[in-house]
C-alpha cells in the first residue's frame, strides 16, 4: 500500500520475526487426490496457531492486478522478505502490513510434500488475496536440486531419486537434505509443469535457491550450468513473459540463463559477521570472502543489463553485526550501510527491491531477519528518469517528488542538478531529497 510520509529520519522499527521457514508451511485439508496435477482450491483454511477470523460475508469479486500493474504500483522503496511468515495474521504473507508494507514476498505455502507431484494447495480467500493486491509481487519457493527429508518426500522409485546427501548442508541449521536428480532429461518439464500450477494458483513466480553453478554437490559447472539452462528454458515456455522466474544468485555474475530468467536474489552472504564492506575490488581480501561495494554496484548493473523482463532484482546485503544482532541493527554504521544500499537499490536497477539482512550466523532459528528502517517509507512518487551517473561510484535517479542518491566511495561528493540546484552527499551513504530540496 502505498504511504505518504514524505520526511524520513534515520529511526528504526525493530521486526524481530524469523524469516527463512525451514519448510512449507501446514498443508491444507485434502480430500481427494488431483492425479491431473492441476491446482486445487480450497475453502478450507490452514491449520493455524493462531486463531481465525470469522469468515466474511460474500462479497463481490475483487479487483485482479496484472504483473506490470502491480510493479508500476510500487512504492518508492520496495522491501522484500524472503522466506516471509505470518507475522501471527490469519493469512500467510500477512508481514505486508501498513506499518510494515512488503512489495515482494515469497514463501514455501502451497507446496505439497511430494518433490515428484505438480500440485498446488491453495485455498480461494489466499488466492484472491495475491491477485488483488494492487502492488506486492507472491512468488513461491520450489526446489530444483536438493530436498529437506523433514518437509518433502519422494519415491526410491522416482526417476529423480539420489541416495546422496547434499554436502553443503551437512551439520547446518538445515538438517538432512538430498539431492535431487537434476540433470535427468525429464526434470525440466517436470519442474515446468510446477510453474504452470502455480501460475494458474494465483503466484508471480516462482524463486529457485542455490541458482549458481557451486550448486552441483561435486559435479562440473559445466554440468550444472547445462541442467539449469535446460530448466530455465522449459520454465519460460510453460509459463510465457507474464510470471517472474527468479534465482537465488548470490554473488555470480556472467550467467547464460539470464535471458530466461526475470529476477535475482542477491543474497549477499560474507564469512566474517563483523567485518566492514571494502570499497572496491583492490580492497578485497583474497583470503578471506570480504566482498566489496563496488563488487555490488556492479552486480546490479549486470543483472539489470541482462535479465528479461520485468527485470526484478531484490537486493540482500548483510549487516555488520559486533556484538547484541539486535541492537546493531540500529548502530551508527548500519543506518549509513542501510542508507546507502537501499539508494543502491532503487537507483541502478530499473525495478529494485530492497532488505538489509542480519547475517544467517547472528541468530540459529532462521535466516533473513532485519529492522524496518523509516526511511523505507520514503514516499517520493514513482521514478522519472533512469540511472545519472554523476562520477564514478556516485549517482542519483528522479522522482515525482525529488531524488535518491548514493555515494559509495570514502570522500563527499557535490553536484549540481540539472535546474543548477547543488546536491551533497556523504562518503558512503545514501540520501533521499523531496521537492525543495533539504528535506
Amino acid at each position: 500500500m502505498r504511504q505518504q510520509s514524505t520526511v524520513i529520519l534515520p529511526a528504526v522499527v525493530l521486526l524481530l520475526a524469523a524469516c527463512r521457514s525451514l519448510g512449507p508451511a501446514p498443508n491444507l485439508t485434502v480430500e481427494e487426490e488431483n492425479p491431473s496435477g492441476e491446482t486445487k482450491i480450497y475453502d478450507e483454511q490452514p491449520e493455524s496457531e493462531f486463531a481465525e477470523s470469522p469468515s466474511p460475508e460474500p462479497t463481490k469479486e475483487k479487483q485482479s492486478f496484472l504483473l506490470a500493474e502491480k510493479i508500476a504500483n510500487r512504492p518508492t522503496i520496495p522491501v522484500f522478505y524472503p522466506w516471509s511468515s505470518n507475522c501471527g495474521q490469519s493469512l500467510w504473507f500477512d508481514c505486508d502490513l501498513l506499518e510494515t508494507p512488503y512489495s515482494l514476498i515469497w514463501t514455501s505455502a502451497g507446496i505439497v510434500p511430494d518433490i515428484a507431484s505438480t500440485r498446488t494447495e491453495v485455498s480461494r480467500e489466499q488466492q484472491e488475496m495475491m491477485r488483488s493486491d494492487p502492488d506486492t509481487l507472491f512468488l513461491i519457493n520450489e526446489e530444483w536440486h536438493y530436498w529437506n527429508l523433514a518437509w518433502r518426500t519422494l519415491s526410491p522409485d522416482s526417476d529423480f531419486f539420489l541416495d546422496e546427501i547434499f554436502g553443503s548442508h551437512v551439520d547446518s541449521e538445515y538438517g538432512e537434505t538430498r539431492v535431487i536428480n537434476f540433470e535427468h532429461p525429464d526434470w525440466p518439464s517436470l519442474l515446468a509443469e510446477k510453474a504452470g500450477s502455480f501460475q494458474q494458483a494465483g503466484f508471480d513466480g516462482m524463486m529457485l535457491d542455490w541458482w549458481h553453478n557451486g550448486a552441483g554437490n561435486g559435479r562440473s559447472e559445466e554440468a550444472v550450468q547445462a541442467a539449469r539452462m535446460a530448466i530455465a528454458i522449459a520454465v519460460r515456455e510453460q509459463v510465457g513473459e507474464e510470471f517472474i522466474l527468479m534465482g537465488n544468485v548470490n554473488w555470480s555474475m556472467d550467467d547464460p540463463t539470464a535471458q530466461y530468467m526475470s529476477g535475482v536474489f542477491l543474497e549477499l552472504w560474507k564469512s566474517d559477521q563483523a567485518a566492514e564492506y571494502s570499497l572496491t575490488y583492490e580492497d578485497e581480501d583474497s583470503a578471506a570472502w570480504n566482498p566489496s561495494i563496488e563488487r555490488m554496484e556492479d552486480l546490479l548493473l549486470y543483472w539489470n543489463a541482462n535479465l528479461g523482463w520485468p527485470k526484478i532484482i531484490a537486493f540482500e546485503p548483510w549487516k555488520i553485526t559486533t556484538g547484541d544482532y539486535v541492537a546493531d541493527r540500529s548502530s551508527p554504521r548500519n543506518l549509513q550501510y542501510a542508507r546507502l544500499f537501499t539508494a543502491m537499490a532503487v537507483v541502478i536497477p530499473d525495478h529494485g527491491y530492497m532488505l538489509y539482512a542480519d547475517n544467517n550466523d547472528d541468530w540459529d532459528g532462521g535466516d533473513h531477519q532485519h529492522a524496518y528502517y523509516d526511511f523505507f517509507l520514503t514516499d517520493l512518487g514513482s521514478p522519472i528518469s533512469d540511472r545519472i551517473e554523476v562520477v564514478d561510484g556516485v549517482s542519483y535517479k528522479e522522482f515525482e517528488n525529488g531524488l535518491i542518491a548514493y555515494n559509495r566511495t570514502n570522500t563527499t561528493v557535490e553536484f549540481a542538478l540539472p535546474n543548477g540546484e547543488q546536491v551533497s552527499i556523504g562518503p558512503l551513504d545514501g540520501l533521499f531529497l523531496g521537492d525543495g530540496m533539504g528535506q
